[in-house]
């Protein structure tokens, strides 16, 4: 792509975060892109093929835009800090939620992100495999949980309402009951921060056994085949 056709993608991009900051992913559409631009329709499908497309050059873009901590101490206190300044720093995007929640590809928010946070992962130890995995989970959580407090917010402005079920229902699942008596409090006092750390601290844990990591993948390999079996037994 030539210089004129990457500053007139550009341009588009530019337009398009801020129709989202005006009216969100709703006020989103190539017709109405393409009338903020001056353009016909066509014109903007030359430079980005679909709303998908579109919203995942966006939010690259917005990412790129962020100013990002810097992540200093020891690997582990990298990832945790890493792993939050990614959580909040997204959160304070309005329209992230909505962008996630249309299943716009962002696995990697920026290539300095993912730098940052496989080099942690080897510098603990972690191969190739673990270092994706926890990679790609922690962004899961992270995803997720701003997707949840997008919807929660929708909902009530505040924290997601407790499901509903019948007294009979709610007797014979006493464990769940419990948890849903509580909900409102326990949303409260709920932060992602501790189980973002967990989830760290699990995936370190494995990787500083004895193990060899060949012996790891192959333990790894077989839990797998282990979940998938009882998922088509539970199934069946």
């Amino acid at each position: 792509m030539d210089g004129a056709n990457i500053e007139r993608r550009q341009h588009i991009v530019d337009v398009a975060i801020r129709i989202l900051n005006e009216g969100g992913v709703d006020a989103l559409n190539m017709r109405h892109l393409a009338a903020e631009l001056h353009l016909r329709p066509m014109a903007v499908y030359y430079y980005v093929p679909n709303k998908s497309a579109l919203l995942t050059m966006v939010l690259g873009e917005v990412v790129q835009r962020v100013v990002w901590s810097r992540y200093s101490g020891p690997p582990r206190e990298r990832l945790l800090s890493q792993s939050v300044d990614l959580y909040d720093k997204l959160s304070d995007i309005p329209w992230i939620s909505d962008v996630l929640h249309e299943g716009t590809s962002v696995g990697i928010p920026s290539l300095s992100q993912a730098e940052n946070f496989l080099s942690a992962c080897y510098d603990l130890g972690f191969d190739d495999d673990e270092a994706f995995g926890l990679w790609r989970t922690t962004w899961f959580v992270i995803s997720s949980e701003l997707q949840w407090n997008g919807e929660a917010r929708v909902r009530r402005g505040d924290h997601m309402p407790a499901p509903e079920f019948t007294d009979a229902v709610m007797d014979a699942h006493p464990s769940a009951a419990r948890v849903f008596g509580q909900w409102e409090s326990l949303s409260e006092g709920y932060s992602v921060v501790p189980y973002l750390a967990a989830l760290i601290d699990g995936a370190i844990a494995n990787a500083r056994t004895t193990v060899p990591a060949t012996t790891r993948k192959a333990i790894r390999a077989q839990a797998g085949r282990k979940v998938s079996g009882s998922a088509e037994v539970a199934s069946a």
